[in-house]
């Protein structure tokens, strides 16, 4: 049902953002669908609209409220949708002095440029019935200052909330699926966003978000282009789920405050200046499943003191500016310490470029669940990992583990050995080795 009522809000909103008559909606039952039928234009009290069989879209409002109710009805047919008719103008050419605005329960669909340039409106209403906002719904909304989003609102469309310069906060509706480019760029007095599970992040998507300190992205949830958190420059810690495979170009350039960030474990590639200037980044651990460090990766980290890759054949850029905390006579050096595996490509990495190599005990490869470092992934890892676990955590007995032992047993990535990386290893052992029903470490540790 989910699948099919998206889709058929999908058309809705291709067609809100079209400026041809043939390609406007018809608005049937609970969902709009495309057709050609003709439509009337009407004129009722301060509104202009396009009147269909079954229902209205608001195109145009000329009165002088400054506390705006939209109605539900207009000439007797629901009102469905608020479309400008142009992708760069709002329905509201006439009045700039509007506070407020309140949608009734019967709109479907909130159309591309609907309320833009709005730059008094501090705040408004929009129901759970909206499943969809098109790019540029809100654009530079000055001040507006608080937004709920609908509950069913699967997609926030591109730049719907750029320049909302006094947007404090906003609450994510958890059948959300996609925000699109740009969507809150340079909404510079946002300090906090919750996003649900299952969500993909476009371009920019929290580009200039200047205030931000904490972002919390659900399980599921994907970086999709670059630059999405570049220039929050307050964002301090950002705890990424294991379903982002890769960190995009620029994703979190310029975050100064950054101090702190886990990589997920299963993230194949840090790409083009993804951490560049991250002034506050200290310590970064890549795991073994990283492929890629791309040009300027983690150029000028200034207080960057190690990091540290589990990979042994991980490429890194040949480049002093892909990892460097700073830069004398005109060249780039890392005064920190690269640590990894002896003879990986961080051992070759720190010889060519002068760095101090702290290898990672005598292992030679790190691996997932393989507790006991003996490359291969077993029933006894699963005894080794919780032997640990009684030991220390029960018994109160000091065992020390490897830097690689604790990276294979602490399989959910926690930065703790416990009963519960035990229970993933056995989980995977049993399906992999035992039934045969192919399990991969990824699916297995989706929720984490």
């Amino acid at each position: 049902m989910r699948k099919l009522r998206k889709m058929a809000v999908l058309q809705a909103a291709c067609l809100l953002m079209t400026g041809t008559a043939a390609a406007l909606p018809v608005l049937t039952g609970t969902a709009m669908t495309a057709s050609a039928a003709q439509y009337e234009e009407i004129h009722s009290g301060d509104f202009s609209a396009r009147k269909y069989s079954d229902g209205i879209v608001i195109t145009g409002y000329f009165g002088k409220e400054t506390a705006l109710e939209i109605p539900a009805e207009l000439d007797g047919l629901p009102v469905r949708g608020i479309y400008s008719g142009y992708n760069d103008d709002s329905i509201f050419p006439a009045n700039s002095d509007i506070a407020s605005i309140t949608l009734p329960d019967s709109l479907q669909a909130i159309g591309a440029g609907a309320f833009m340039n709005l730059r008094n409106m501090e705040e408004i209403t929009i129901p759970d019935s909206v499943t969809f906002i098109g790019e540029k719904a809100f654009y530079d909304c000055g001040f507006l200052t608080k937004v709920k989003l609908p509950k069913k609102l699967d997609v926030i469309g591109a730049s719907c909330f750029e320049n909302c310069f006094y947007l404090k906060e906003i609450t994510m509706p958890q059948e959300l699926t996609e925000i699109q480019k740009n969507a809150f760029k340079k909404c510079v007095a946002l300090k906090s966003v919750r996003i649900p599970q299952n969500t993909k992040l476009d371009k920019g998507a929290f580009e200039q978000c200047e205030s931000m300190t904490e972002v919390t992205l659900g399980a599921g949830s994907v970086l999709n282009g670059e630059g999405i958190f570049m220039g929050c420059k307050k964002l301090e810690t950002m705890h990424l789920p294991n379903s982002v495979t890769t960190i995009p170009n620029y994703t979190f350039e310029g975050c100064h405050a950054l101090a702190s960030v886990r990589i997920p474990r299963f993230c194949t590639m840090i790409d083009n200046s993804a951490f560049a200037n991250c002034r506050s980044l200290k310590e970064v651990t890549l795991h073994e499943n990283v492929k890629y460090v791309r040009k300027d990766a983690f150029l000028n980290c200034t207080q960057l003191e190690k990091i540290t890759f589990f990979s042994s054949s991980c490429q890194i850029d040949d480049s002093a500016a892909t990892i460097c905390n700073e830069k004398k006579d005109g060249k780039y050096v890392f005064s920190g310490t690269v640590c990894g595996l002896s003879k990986s490509t961080a051992n070759s990495y720190a010889d060519n470029y002068k760095v101090k190599f702290e290898a990672l005990g005598t292992e030679t490869a790190a691996l997932i669940g393989d507790g006991n470092c003996n490359g291969e992934v077993s029933v006894d890892d699963a005894q080794f990992t919780l032997k640990y676990y009684v030991k220390c955590s029960v018994a109160e007995l000091v065992q020390d583990l490897t830097v690689v032992e604790k990276h294979n047993c602490d399989v959910n990535d926690d930065g703790k050995v416990d009963v519960i990386d035990a229970q993933c290893i056995l989980v995977w052992y049993v399906n992999n080795k035992v039934a045969e029903k192919p399990l991969s470490w990824q699916d297995l540790l989706r929720k984490y």
